[in-house]
């Protein structure tokens, strides 16, 4: 979070990770927590697709 903050204030930060990245990563916990829920397999193409 620090990096974070840095990074707004300063203009000129690297950020550690892309926004791609990261919305790669929440897409698959989001798959994770369907899965877990409904007790099923995710495809994360389809997934994907309904967003």
């Amino acid at each position: 979070m620090d990096d974070f903050v840095s990074l707004l204030l300063s203009k000129n930060g690297k950020a550690l990770t892309s926004a791609e990245k990261s919305v790669q990563s929440h897409m698959m916990a989001f798959a994770a927590e369907e899965s877990r829920l409904n007790n099923v397999i995710v495809n994360m193409k389809e997934f994907y697709a309904k967003f």
